[in-house]
């Protein structure tokens, strides 16, 4: 399409932003179980 606006920063920095909270997100998910499976079953 003719007259294409470049993609605004706020836009990339959006979508940086929600993966990286994402990545955050499954580490700590995985500290999570890794934490349940150190802890004895009673």
């Amino acid at each position: 399409m003719k007259g294409s606006k470049p993609v605004p920063s706020g836009w990339v920095m959006g979508i940086n932003r929600l993966f990286t909270s994402a990545r955050l997100h499954q580490a700590k998910g995985l500290l999570f179980s890794m934490r349940k499976v150190q802890r004895p079953t009673t």
